[in-house]
């Protein structure tokens, strides 16, 4: 409508951007998630949109999860501490299973090559740190906490962390911003150095699963901030996982069925 409106009224199409032409972060009189303070600036259009021959590199979607080798050429007799992804993407056994039995999960996995957040403790010394803020701390204090956790997790052998903000919806907890708890932790590791003389940040992956990534860009901000993987948690997904859960509880009328409760 906008687009129209100027049309009429100058006879003209408006002057427009390539880049983020958003009002800015910086002058909303609310708070705004860290990532929407860091935008593209300018778009670089090719054609063709990708070039897979010369640019393969550019556009890998592989990812290493776990801890990185002692060296930078491993001999063939090392532990392998880390598996190939071909994308930075997880799966949750717990959120597809509202959609799809556990034969397909499967099937999906193998299609995609995909691992499920889930099976991260079966290849992984994983432990799962809440980014969730407690009612009685400043956010300087959560992040600090966080970060010590964190340290402490690593030195004691962890190789994957699950950042996760679910307990963030329970009573008694805050939201923090995932982007600010991711940099958090990976900062705190990579000024930390290990028994090795190396970063703690080469012993250990962090995954992040949030409510608060809430698109594309949300994403790749996430991952420029030290995500080795990711697993969405949106509104939407925490809304059903929350409704069906009600349900089963009967707090909610059996006779909705869970695809009209998530549908409303």
């Amino acid at each position: 409508m906008d687009y129209l409106e100027h049309l009429a009224q100058h006879g003209a199409e408006p002057i427009g951007s390539l880049g983020y032409d958003a009002p800015l972060a910086v002058l909303h009189p609310e708070g705004q998630s860290l990532a929407d303070y860091c935008k593209e600036s300018v778009a670089v259009v090719t054609n063709p949109a990708l070039d897979r021959d010369r640019e393969t590199e550019h556009f890998n979607t592989q990812t290493l999860l776990g801890a990185r080798p002692a060296t930078p050429y491993p001999t063939q007799d090392a532990p392998l501490g880390y598996r190939e992804l071909p994308h930075p993407f997880l799966l949750s056994r717990r959120l597809l299973a509202h959609f799809m039995p556990p034969e397909a999960i499967e099937q999906a996995c193998d299609a995609l090559g995909a691992r499920t957040l889930e099976s991260l403790p079966t290849l992984f010394r994983t432990q799962t740190l809440s980014i969730a803020q407690s009612a009685e701390e400043s956010l300087a204090e959560c992040l600090n906490r966080l970060a010590q956790t964190a340290v402490q997790a690593v030195q004691a052998g962890a190789e994957v962390l699950v950042l996760d903000d679910t307990l963030a919806f329970e009573e008694g907890w805050l939201p923090v911003d995932p982007h600010l708890a991711l940099a958090s932790v990976d900062r705190a590791l990579r000024e930390t150095d290990g028994a090795n003389g190396h970063a703690l940040r080469r012993n250990c992956s962090l995954v992040l699963v949030s409510g608060g990534l809430r698109n594309l860009h949300d994403l790749i901000f996430a991952f420029s901030l030290g995500a080795g993987s990711g697993q969405v948690l949106s509104d939407s997904d925490w809304l059903y996982s929350t409704m069906n859960q009600r349900v089963t509880n009967s707090c909610i009328s059996k006779d909705l069925e869970n695809d009209k409760v998530f549908r409303t």
